[in-house]
């Protein structure tokens, strides 16, 4: 049976009665996959999401008695991340902050079961931050009538641009 349940079972032989009805109780196996769930297609450079991990069998079923650690990693060497945590009944939520305006992911892992990663977060750069700012100018003196090219480089407060 793939779905957990409280199943009351008899059997009848021409239409008779066998035996006394018995309840059979359905549990989850232990888990052997992790599954990752709520990450965004996109997100801002400094934007908290949250990631749920859940613990399944092979049925799909979440492993309530599921006990390992958890850790959330990301390929985002600036990303705020979470300390590992045990789940909950087989699942637990997550806090994540990307900060790098690129492609990036966020993986779970337990070390015994194989690592699930998400799909690609597109992260864009946050609000611009004036103190990381720079202007650059193509000479450091220009004769009267010349022409200078002066560059602005607008970043936010994680060096984005």
């Amino acid at each position: 049976m793939e779905i957990l349940a409280s199943v009351t079972v008899g059997a009848t032989i021409s239409g008779s009665a066998v035996g006394t009805n018995t309840t059979v109780t359905v549990n989850p196996g232990a888990a052997t996959q992790l599954v990752l769930t709520g990450t965004p297609s996109s997100a801002t450079a400094g934007a908290v999401f949250t990631v749920t991990v859940t613990a399944k069998d092979a049925n799909g079923n979440v492993d309530t008695n599921y006990t390992r650690s958890v850790t959330i990693t990301s390929n985002d060497t600036q990303a705020a991340l979470p300390s590992s945590s045990t789940l909950t009944s087989g699942s637990g939520a997550f806090s994540v902050t990307l900060k790098t305006a690129a492609s990036k992911t966020v993986t779970a892992g337990d070390g015994t079961l194989s690592s699930v990663t998400s799909g690609a977060i597109t992260v864009s750069p946050g609000a611009y931050d004036l103190t990381r700012c720079g202007i650059t100018a193509s000479s450091a003196s220009v004769v009267s009538g010349q022409v200078a090219t002066v560059t602005v480089t607008a970043k936010d407060s994680y060096g984005n641009t």
